[in-house]
C-alpha cells in the first residue's frame, strides 16, 4: 500500500514510488492510494482499499519525525499499526564547541518538520472529525 509523501510539496508520490518498487526491485504493488491532501485522508483511503482484502493490521513506514501523527491518523481510521520509522537524525559530534551554535541548512530543515509536525498534530486535535 502506498500513499502520498507529505514532505514533497503536496506532490503525490504513490505513482513514482509504485514505479521504482516494481521496476528497479521487483516489488508488485497491490494498493495505491492517491488523491489525499493530508495523511488523515491517507488513514482513510488505507482503510478503505484494505478492507477490500480483509486486512485491519499495516506496517506503516514514514519518516521518523512524521511517525506520531501519521500512526495516530491510521489508528484513528480503524487500522492496527506497526510503526517503522525512517530517517532517523542524530547530532553529530562536533570537536569544535562554537560550531554547536551556528545556524546550519540541516538545522532549518530539522525546525521546519517539526513545526509542520507540531502544527499537523494540534490541527488534528482541534478538527478530529
Amino acid at each position: 500500500m502506498i500513499g502520498a509523501d507529505p514532505y514533497r510539496g503536496g506532490e503525490d508520490s504513490s505513482v513514482w514510488i509504485r514505479s521504482i518498487l516494481e521496476d528497479e526491485f521487483g516489488v508488485s504493488v497491490r494498493w495505491v492510494s492517491t488523491g489525499s491532501f493530508n495523511t488523515r485522508e491517507d488513514g482513510r483511503q488505507a482503510r478503505d482499499l484494505l478492507r477490500q482484502g480483509n486486512i485491519d493490521h499495516v506496517v506503516l513506514v514514514t519518516h521518523a519525525g512524521h511517525m506520531a501523527r501519521a500512526r495516530w491518523s491510521f489508528e484513528q481510521a480503524g487500522l492496527r499499526v506497526m510503526a517503522a520509522p525512517t530517517v532517523f537524525y542524530t547530532q553529530r559530534s562536533e570537536t569544535v564547541w562554537w560550531r554547536k551554535v551556528l545556524p546550519s541548512a540541516g538545522a532549518l530543515q530539522r525546525n521546519r518538520l517539526y513545526l509542520h509536525e507540531l502544527v499537523g498534530s494540534v490541527w488534528y486535535c482541534w478538527f478530529s472529525g
